[in-house]
């Protein structure tokens, strides 16, 4: 065998080798060498001619080349697989003529099947692989906090002071009361923070799974609203709270009371039953956080944590998200800290949502890489936090360059497939993190940057109510405030911007790819998207530049491009003069 020093990567293993629900194998290699053409050699590693176990039974498909990401070229292939295992290796032909093979070996010159150590998928079962479904890469979502929309008089907004404690008695009806708001803002889906019965504001602290709380509504009160998004063609999406619960939560205080004689005491993580037993909360939020008796989240006392890999909590827990998606035909679940709950939960939960919604979407909270996560198909998406960072760092606080934007942006692409890239749920802003107006303190052009940006290269977008009224606010609880509806016909530029973002992304780039990335000499990042309706190409610049390209090397629908305000504001606006004769919903 002899080895080539040449660059050619691939693993078999997730991002690279990908196998979704119609049993496709998705493989994905990159190089930086000239190549004139790459065939994946492919089959079942134990279908052989005539029972000759020297001759496996091979076919061979053509790899695409599908980006240039800097000066790295990405080739893609799909395969159908007609059995539940699959060996593969790659013929490549360089451009200087140089013939070799791919191999889990390495970059080799050919060999024969003895010596060929091909790649391997091991078997593919039924229920364990990643099955989105198609809607979920074309919602753009609208996340509410409930307590904060509207009380459905939209009375005294402005002089309400969010804190952690009090409330401003947002309603499920006041929600209702503006659907025709959200129509109108051209959002396909909204995602409702906690809403079952809770200790606090936010209701991350559940006391009552089966129960609305009281505080929001009723029951019809939310069938009605499921009935009227649905009507109005928009999804819902819930939080479901499975790592923790509230400190009042009946089970956990039949475990305060009666320690290990309680049923539940196996259902929590109690380490010290004499230190916990019969305590109440004011004890435990004063003493330090290193010597609490049970786990709890975050170092929180009031929010104990469940055990997880307990079957009757897995069972008790599933059973209450399964009651909601089935009696309200629930659209999506978005699972609060689940990188603390077991994979056995996450493998009951998402087979009983299938079960009952085959297209059901599922969204982590998870702030780092998700592969962990989505190579399992536990999860349809995460909430992309790595997307959010470099944008916030590079568009809003302004302490990257345009290069290290370019770097982030490279790894960012080579994460994960193609085919999940597309259906992450993405944002600037959230109940979790300071608004961007805060962030980028009140730079309208840096907010509307990042916005664009996102929505260029994320994946399913995600608006917190009220960044289309260009409402500030640091962190929780100043990033919690009262809706401004008052605030609504003094705060036309922020609408009419944000629902031509909206426009944008869902008429050209929730379908678009990213083909290339390339960061100019002349300090000019340049990125090109391809879709079925045509090819848009972006333009940034570092922060507070601005730039003028020639017509004859770069341009957006055949105009030239000028840069303001870091970003090709005018090649978004060109988007839309060539839109109309696309759709009649511009």
């Amino acid at each position: 065998m002899k080895f080539l020093d040449r660059y050619v990567e691939h693993e078999a293993a997730f991002p690279w080798q990908f196998v979704d629900c119609d049993r496709i194998c998705h493989l994905r290699l990159r190089s930086k060498e000239s190549i004139a053409k790459i065939n994946v050699i492919f089959g079942d590693p134990f279908y052989f001619a005539n029972s000759d176990t020297d001759t496996p039974l091979l076919e061979q498909k053509e790899a695409l080349k599908v980006a240039s990401i800097g000066n790295t070229t990405y080739y893609a292939i799909d395969i159908p697989m007609k059995t539940h295992k699959l060996r593969y290796h790659f013929d490549i032909v360089f451009s200087d003529g140089v013939n070799a093979l791919l191999t889990s070996s390495g970059v080799i010159e050919p060999v024969t099947e003895q010596q060929l150590r091909p790649f391997f998928v091991p078997y593919v079962f039924e229920d364990n692989h990643y099955c989105a479904p198609s809607w979920s890469d074309h919602t753009i979502w609208y996340e509410i906090f409930p307590d904060r929309f509207s009380d459905e008089k939209d009375e005294d907004m402005a002089m309400f002071v969010p804190e952690r404690t009090n409330h401003y008695r947002g309603t499920i009806n006041g929600i209702r009361k503006h659907i025709p708001y959200l129509v109108d803002l051209d959002v396909t889906g909204i995602y409702l923070t906690p809403i079952f019965a809770g200790a606090s504001n936010h209701r991350y602290d559940t006391t009552d799974y089966a129960q609305i709380d009281p505080m929001l509504g009723t029951e019809c009160d939310f069938a009605a609203l499921v009935a009227e998004l649905h009507e109005a063609g928009l999804r819902i999406m819930l939080d479901g709270v499975y790592n923790h619960c509230a400190w009042d939560h009946p089970f956990w205080q039949d475990v305060v009371q009666k320690g290990e004689k309680s049923p539940y005491f196996e259902w929590f993580d109690v380490s010290d039953v004499e230190g916990l037993h019969l305590r109440d909360l004011a004890f435990f939020k004063q003493v330090e956080k290193d010597v609490l008796p049970f786990e709890c989240f975050a170092f929180a006392p009031d929010m104990p944590k469940w055990n997880t890999n307990n079957h009757l909590v897995i069972e008790y827990l599933t059973e209450q998200a399964a009651y909601w998606t089935r009696e309200y035909s629930i659209d999506a679940w978005r699972l609060d800290v689940p990188d603390e709950v077991s994979e056995r939960f996450h493998r009951v939960f998402r087979s009983k949502m299938r079960a009952i919604n085959p297209n059901i979407y599922i969204v982590g909270e998870i702030w780092q890489d998700g592969d962990l996560w989505l190579s399992e198909g536990w999860f349809d998406a995460t909430m992309n936090y790595p997307l959010y960072f470099a944008v916030r760092d590079f568009a809003l606080i302004k302490k990257d360059s345009l290069e290290a934007f370019y770097r982030r942006l490279q790894t960012f692409y080579v994460s994960l497939p193609t085919q999940i890239q597309q259906r992450q749920l993405s944002f600037c802003s959230n109940h979790d993190l300071p608004r961007p107006l805060f962030l980028a303190n009140n730079d309208d052009h840096a907010v509307q940057k990042a916005f664009f940006i996102t929505a260029v290269f994320g994946g399913a977008l995600s608006l917190y109510y009220g960044d289309e009224l260009g409402m500030t606010g640091g962190s929780d609880p100043a990033n919690r405030g009262a809706m401004r509806w008052d605030t609504l016909s003094l705060e036309k530029p922020w609408r009419r911007f944000m629902k031509a973002l909206v426009q944008f992304k869902r008429h050209f780039v929730a379908d678009a790819v990213l083909t290339s990335l390339f960061l100019h000499s002349s300090g000019v990042l340049e990125g090109t998207l391809t879709s079925d309706v045509g090819i848009l190409r972006v333009f940034l610049t570092e922060n507070g530049k601005n730039a003028t390209l020639p017509i004859s090397s770069l341009c957006v629908f055949g105009k030239a491009v000028k840069i303001s305000n870091g970003y090709s504001i005018e090649g978004f606006a060109a988007f839309f003069e060539k839109a109309k004769d696309i759709s009649q919903d511009l």
